[in-house]
């Protein structure tokens, strides 16, 4: 919760002296001493002003104090809503370890249906550009609001080579107008994402970690996938290009690290099924903002509400007596 008008809290400091107030008052009345000839009465007036229910009056109205000078500081909260823009980049994987099968029917398939149905499932006010990488990267589709350039990117996409994760970021980055020299937040840099699906780590072109620091001082939050089952294998006969196999191993420690520096999450896939699921959850992060509402009146409900228990019981306890 924060405060639009936070000097209004000091309004707080009226509740220990309306605490000191009611001591004095009850001290000053205990000092009177009474002669009574009537023990059994005197008992029990003495029995009905003990009665641990005198102290619901002057603790309601305290509660009401005290809200009413919360209220007076109006207090907000954060809430989700529906982010009417955004440009989020898709930076995807096509190197040659993504030809691995175990994730069905191969990495790269299940990359590109994942892909696609994130795509699709984004607000038409939203702007999507693709990057895609191997032994360098290639900035396949502009951002734009028409996602067919972005679904016919994707759809194109073919494996081989190794993995440049750093070109890759560099590329994305400058499709959202992010350069090196970026120093800071621009206006703009709400709503501006990046999605990287890899399933290794940076092996081809630049270190990840200056387009990472750029993508943290312009605010850009970058999300990553890690792809692939510890035990992927590459069928070199299969594919043509050797003989045997190679181990060929997600490094999703790499991309965490990329995902905990600029603000983003990080996740891992052994299976398209849990890859749609990673989309959905980043659709539905990257297309929210969080937004603050006041919520004074619900305070001074609560004020009011305190108040008139306060005279409520204050009258029962008279009526008892």
């Amino acid at each position: 919760m924060t405060f639009e008008w936070p000097l209004g809290l000091l309004a707080l400091a009226l509740i220990p002296a309306v605490l000191a107030l009611l001591w004095l008052s009850r001290r000053r009345q205990s000092r009177y001493a009474v002669r009574f000839s009537n023990v059994d009465v005197l008992a029990s007036v003495a029995q009905a002003t003990s009665s641990p229910w005198r102290f619901v009056p002057p603790a309601l109205l305290l509660a009401a104090l005290a809200a009413l000078a919360v209220g007076l500081a109006r207090p907000q909260v954060s809430v989700s809503a529906e982010r009417k823009q955004g440009t989020v980049v898709l930076a995807l994987d096509r190197s040659g370890s993504m030809l691995a099968e175990d994730v069905n029917p191969d990495r790269v398939t299940a990359s590109k249906q994942a892909a696609l149905s994130f795509v699709k499932g984004l607000p038409s006010t939203f702007s999507v550009g693709v990057v895609t990488f191997s032994d360098s990267a290639d900035a396949v589709a502009a951002p734009s609001r028409d996602k067919s350039g972005a679904e016919r990117a994707i759809s194109a996409i073919q494996a081989g080579g190794g993995t440049a994760i750093g070109d890759a970021l560099e590329r994305s980055l400058g499709l959202l107008g992010v350069t090196p020299r970026t120093t800071a937040k621009s206006s703009g840099s709400k709503g501006r994402a990046i999605l990287l699906l890899s399933d290794g780590s940076n092996t081809e072109g630049t270190d990840p970690s200056a387009a990472t620091a750029a993508a943290k001082r312009a605010g850009v939050p970058i999300y990553t996938i890690a792809l692939g089952t510890p035990n992927g294998v590459l069928d070199l006969e299969a594919l043509g290009i050797g003989v045997g196999t190679i181990a060929v191993p997600p490094d999703p420690e790499a991309l965490k690290a990329i995902a905990h520096d600029t603000g983003g999450e990080s996740f891992t896939a052994f299976d398209e099924a849990t890859l749609k699921k990673i989309y959905k959850h980043i659709g539905t992060r990257v297309s929210a903002t969080k937004q603050q509402k006041e919520v004074t009146f619900i305070v001074a409900g609560a004020a009011a509400a305190l108040l008139l228990a306060a005279a409520a019981s204050s009258w029962a306890l008279r009526s008892a007596a």
